[in-house]
């Protein structure tokens, strides 16, 4: 509690909390996580989460130049910047894309407003605690 008072009254605090990547740290960028839905997974009819199948939806919603994909655990990671973040989250959530927005059985979550536990979302800590 001492350092974060402390932290408040440098400014340093604001600064930590302003929203900013989870894989890179950079403040013109945000993360958002792709999974695809349980009754999906075994479909034939949903693409796979691959780095480029994901790059493609991206590019679909109107991310514009994307970083690195990551793959985890069955879940896609990567940086869209800030500035177009809500044009793909908003046509991932209505699919009006000329393309047709996201593949079937496919979600998206920005990190970490959509889910506030996965921030460190490629490591499973309660996984790391038994160990």
């Amino acid at each position: 509690r001492l350092v974060a008072a402390l932290a408040g009254f440098s400014g340093a605090a604001g600064a930590a909390l302003r929203p900013r990547s989870l894989l890179t740290g950079r403040p013109d960028e945000r993360t958002l996580r792709f999974v695809v839905a349980d009754d999906h997974a075994e479909s034939s009819s949903s693409e796979a989460l691959t780095p480029s199948s994901v790059t493609r939806a991206c590019k679909r919603l109107g991310s514009g130049k994307l970083g690195h994909v990551r793959i985890a655990r069955g879940q896609a990671f990567v940086d869209v910047g800030a500035a177009r973040l809500e044009t793909v989250l908003e046509n991932a959530a209505t699919r009006l894309t000329p393309d047709g927005g996201l593949p079937a059985g496919w979600r998206v979550a920005l990190l970490p407003d959509d889910d506030p536990e996965a921030v460190v979302p490629w490591l499973d800590v309660a996984e790391m605690a038994t160990s």
